[in-house]
């Protein structure tokens, strides 16, 4: 009797734990593709922040190297 019933308990826990296992799994995969989204919107806004201080940055390098008379100010043009 008692192998019957650790069979029965063995087979109420594996159910139990693939019910469980689902569950988590239909509920990550909502949560994630709605982080996702957020996720992605806040790294566009933090790569399109990024490029205009690094646009800024250059553009100031360019003003003191320029107004200085340095020969850097050709090799610049060259660069370009």
């Amino acid at each position: 009797m008692a192998f019957i019933e650790m069979i029965a308990i063995i087979a109420v826990v594996s159910i139990l734990a693939g019910v469980v296992n689902t569950y988590l799994k239909s509920k990550q995969v909502h949560g994630t593709s709605t982080n996702l989204k957020s996720l992605e919107e806040r790294l566009a806004r933090l790569e399109a922040e990024m490029d205009h201080r690094f646009e800024a940055r250059i553009a100031n390098l360019e003003t003191i190297v320029t107004s200085q008379g340095y020969a850097l100010d050709q090799k610049l043009r060259d660069l370009s």
